[in-house]
């Protein structure tokens, strides 16, 4: 039977009906049926049972049925509500890593939470599986790298630009240096603009330090990616946010849009951005935008008609990575 919790609104169990769940629960786990015993677990955890048993068998069972995220997911949310358990959960965590082989982020958790860890007994723990770890640490790397490079092979080898896009945006946490041979040979042959602009931003935020060639849009350019400005640097981008920025305080929605379409535009052809007058590029921004919110089309100069081509053109670019 079940009862009401006057403080939370909440069904609670009756001790009888709790043990009964539990019993239930734990003859289905120790009889390795964790289907059957995970959403016993799940019920008990619903009603507000979270002893520690019960969570740690929930993610063991998770783990036995192969939902390795789910148990992922249930035990970082443990561990955000920092519980007395709280090391129990961490001690788990890190052992589940380990086990599946995601040795960065055994490295990445311990040495996060050694920094506060008073606990002798827990302290030796994490040093000791820490020290275990890190070898494996750049065994788990060399096998990412070479996966990688054989499916970027791969995706240029096919002309796959949705590939190509999604593996080189994988790599924004990681050391990009055994990739840069692939990476010149992308900026400099027939690569989706979109992709080329990915791997410039990458090469930036590693503060590549050569000159590389870059060929775009029938156009070609020798740069240094540690010295050259970034995209929302340039001056042209600048220039054409600060005349948006009237717009912001009067109405944030259309700022908002003007900024994307402005953002994308500069991304899709950087570097090639050519010194142009900031209020023509301006003006076609604000026409795209009042027809985006359903206001008539006003006469516009040749000008301003140009630049609507070019940035339909760069909207058309951008998205089109999408419909791969």
């Amino acid at each position: 039977m079940k009862k009401e919790d006057q403080g939370s609104n909440r069904l609670v169990l009756f001790p009888k009906e709790q043990e009964r769940l539990e019993k239930e629960a734990f003859d289905y786990f120790r009889g390795h049926q964790y289907k059957k015993a995970l959403p016993v677990f799940d019920e008990l955890i619903a009603y507000g049972v979270h002893d520690v048993d019960i969570m740690v068998a929930k993610v063991t069972c998770l783990a036995e049925l192969g939902e390795l995220r789910e148990a992922e997911l249930f035990l970082e949310t443990m561990i955000d509500q920092h519980t007395d358990d709280y090391l129990i959960y961490i001690h788990i965590y890190a052992t589940l890593l380990f086990q599946f082989h995601k040795h960065k982020k055994v490295k990445e958790l311990l040495e996060t939470v050694l920094v506060n860890v008073k606990d002798v007994t827990y302290r030796h723990q994490f040093e000791n599986l820490l020290e275990i770890n890190e070898p494996l640490v750049d065994e788990e790397i060399s096998s990412e790298i070479t996966v990688t490079k054989r499916e970027l092979n791969d995706a240029m080898n096919n002309h796959n630009t949705l590939a190509q896009w999604h593996l080189i945006n994988h790599l924004q946490q990681s050391d990009i240096t055994p990739y840069l041979d692939m990476f010149k040979t992308l900026l400099t042959g027939d690569t989706h603009p979109v992709v080329q602009s990915v791997i410039i931003s990458l090469m930036q935020a590693n503060r590549i330090d050569e000159v590389i060639s870059i060929h775009k849009f029938n156009q070609e350019m020798m740069l240094n990616p540690k010295t050259y400005p970034y995209f929302t640097d340039h001056p042209v981008y600048k220039d054409v946010q600060k005349m948006l920025r009237e717009i912001e305080e009067r109405n944030p929605s259309f700022y908002r849009l003007a900024m994307q379409i402005l953002e994308r535009f500069i991304y899709v052809r950087y570097p090639f951005v050519e010194e142009e007058d900031a209020g023509v590029l301006k003006e076609a921004i604000v026409t795209i935008v009042n027809q985006a919110f359903n206001d008539p089309k006003n006469a516009v100069s040749k000008e301003v008609e140009d630049k609507l081509i070019q940035l339909m053109e760069a909207e058309q670019l951008y998205f089109s990575l999408l419909e791969e």
